[in-house]
């Protein structure tokens, strides 16, 4: 008995195409996938930058950050922290009134931008969602007119495509240095 390969290899062949046709269909769905998501992380930290430049911009007189993290909790993600680095203050926390004579608190909770607004016992809290991973303003002390913003977004691993079982994430950076003119002009 026989075997006859005009019959048994041009299945073998197909299905051999058909397995590559899927592997590259999938490859490209998951490259397309990471491209949208690095695209969105980076307009995020562009977005976030934006928000606090334009909030910062009506800044009158900056407040000196009061560390107090008996609420918070030390180490908590929402805790101040403020380092001081020779002429270099790096805080996550900024604070600041504006020309309406407005205390203006920005600050990073979880992966949001909050900025509390209080005039007069009567505090206004936006929330934007940006997915940030870090948010830093650094001012240099020999020259306040100028305070520094760093802003970084991450992706989560439910935001990605998983072929492949990896865990991996995306991030997005801005960083802007903000020239605080009403400090700097009389």
């Amino acid at each position: 008995m026989g075997i006859q390969a005009d019959i048994i290899i041009p299945p073998i062949i197909i299905a051999l195409l058909i397995i590559m046709i899927f592997r590259v269909n999938v490859f490209i769905m998951e490259s397309s996938a990471d491209n949208r998501l690095n695209n969105d992380m980076q307009t995020l930290a562009e977005t976030a930058a934006t928000v606090l430049q334009e909030e910062i911009k009506v800044l009158f007189q900056i407040i000196p950050n009061i560390i107090d993290n008996e609420e918070e909790g030390e180490g908590s993600i929402n805790a101040i922290e403020e380092i001081t680095i020779g002429n270099l203050t790096i805080s996550n926390t900024f604070q600041f009134i504006n020309f309406n004579q407005v205390n203006v608190r920005i600050t990073r909770e979880e992966r949001n931008i909050v900025i509390e607004r209080c005039d007069e016992g009567d505090c206004n809290t936006e929330m934007y969602a940006l997915n940030l991973s870090d948010l830093q303003f650094i001012r240099d002390n020999t020259n306040p007119n100028f305070v520094r913003l760093r802003v970084r977004t991450e992706s989560q691993p439910e935001h990605h495509v998983h072929f492949r079982n990896n865990t991996q994430t995306v991030q997005g950076f801005d960083e802007r240095n903000l020239f605080l003119r009403n400090l700097a002009l009389p």
